[in-house]
């Protein structure tokens, strides 16, 4: 398959550089952690609670998020712009990896509401998980590009 290996490196490389911008976003929070006077609100507040709740459930609509727009992308109902498996499997690589960093993106958020680094360091292990989770396997994409081009031979064969 042409290309494969070399769009494979490229969502490895991907990977790397967003698992290293949310070790930059602890970074940022560590740095933070210090007593600001704006933005203190406590996490139960009545200003912050229903912001809370609504971060807290997009977090889990994003997890039912990341499989559906996987198997959108795989199956190629997203785009006709990638007509070969590795141009899909690279985005969808790039998609899965950008919803994983929400999760990161949204307790960074929270901490900013709150200052309360816990908000942050929740959401950021459960990013690290579905990273961990998520990172592309080159057995995987080869398995899936060669399913993928059976099916397109048997589909030409028939016509």
């Amino acid at each position: 398959m042409e290309g494969l290996k070399s769009n494979y490196r490229r969502a490895v490389i991907l990977w790397a550089a967003m698992m290293f911008s949310i070790v930059i976003y602890a970074l940022a929070v560590d740095w933070c952690k210090a007593d600001v006077h704006f933005l203190k609100k406590d996490s139960s507040s009545p200003e912050v609670f229903p912001l809370k709740v609504f971060l807290l459930s997009f977090t889990v609509m994003t997890l039912f998020l990341i499989w559906f727009v996987r198997s959108q992308i795989l199956c190629g109902r997203v785009s006709k712009a990638f007509k070969n498996p590795p141009s899909r499997l690279l985005f969808c690589s790039l998609a899965t990896n950008l919803l994983c960093e929400t999760l990161a993106i949204t307790g960074l958020t929270l901490f900013l509401l709150t200052r309360n680094p816990l908000n942050f360091y929740i959401f950021l292990l459960l990013s690290f998980v579905l990273f961990t989770y998520f990172f592309p396997r080159y057995a995987q994409w080869e398995e899936w590009a060669g399913r993928t081009e059976g099916i397109a031979d048997s589909a030409a064969a028939t016509r």
